[in-house]
C-alpha cells in the first residue's frame, strides 16, 4: 500500500461507509458489501504473488501443451507468475490495477471447521 495509497484510502473508505462507527473489523462475511476491497485483495496477489508456482496438481487424463505430450498423473506445478502476466487474461499486467476484478463473478470457498 505504500506504493499506492490511494487505493488504500479508496479501500478504508468503502471500510467505512459499510461499518461506519461501529468498531467492527470487516470478516468473511462482509465480502459481498465489500467489493472495491476483494477486488484489491485479488490484485495483490496477483501483482506479487508470493511464490512464483501454484499448488501442485496431477493431470486426470494425457494432454498436450504447446506439442508436449503430458501423460496422465504427471505432476504439474502452474507457474502463476507467467499467468498472471499473459495480456490476453490481464491487459496491462504490469499495472497495478484492482479495478480489473470490479464486476467479475469469482467463486470463493470458505471452510468452515
Amino acid at each position: 500500500m505504500i506504493l499506492y495509497p490511494e487505493t488504500q484510502k479508496q479501500a478504508q473508505a468503502e471500510i467505512d461507509s459499510f461499518l461506519g462507527d461501529t468498531g467492527d473489523m470487516p470478516s468473511l462475511s462482509h465480502m459481498k458489501n465489500l467489493p472495491y476491497c476483494v477486488a484489491l485483495s485479488k490484485e495483490v496477489m496477483r501483482w506479487m504473488p508470493v511464490a512464483p508456482g501454484a499448488f501442485p496438481h496431477y493431470s486426470d487424463a494425457d494432454d498436450e501443451y504447446k506439442g508436449f505430450h503430458i501423460p496422465k498423473h504427471t505432476l504439474i506445478v502452474p507457474h502463476v507468475w507467467a499467468i498472471h502476466r499473459d495480456p490476453s487474461l490481464y491487459p496491462d499486467p504490469l499495472t497495478f490495477e484492482p479495478g480489473r476484478f470490479m464486476g467479475r463473478v469469482i467463486m470463493t470457498t470458505v471452510l468452515m471447521p
